[in-house]
């Protein structure tokens, strides 16, 4: 997973490198919690990119989990932005209505930004 992270970091500095600050996000189901090295590659800065920001983040431990079966309860679900869409962010968190948890294993990750043109 480590690798993969890698990877998302090269292919991200290299796509978006003709955009200084365009906005992005990356997400998904990453199998890997916070403070995960996964994590760590993915959020820290990379060959002159930014560092991503967790949307969870700002959130408490309990309101953060996305994975709520047996004895795995923690957040491996992630939309992961540059630090300045920071600033747009307006609100991240996770679905914990009835539906979803029949839908999936997994609980939905959302979140709204404020995109001025």
């Amino acid at each position: 997973r480590v690798a993969e992270a890698q990877e998302t970091r090269r292919s991200l500095a290299q796509e978006m490198a003709p955009y200084e600050k365009h906005n992005f996000v990356v997400t998904g189901d990453l199998n890997d919690t916070p403070d995960s090295k996964t994590l760590a590659v993915l959020t820290q800065p990379w060959e002159g990119q930014e560092a991503l920001y967790n949307s969870l983040d700002g959130l408490s431990d309990s309101e953060r989990k996305t994975f709520n079966r047996k004895k795995h309860k923690d957040q491996i679900d992630h939309i992961l932005m540059p630090q300045h869409l920071k600033d747009n962010l307006v609100a991240s968190s996770v679905d914990r209505d009835q539906d979803s948890k029949v839908a999936s294993d997994h609980l939905l990750v959302t979140a709204t930004f404020r995109l001025d043109r």
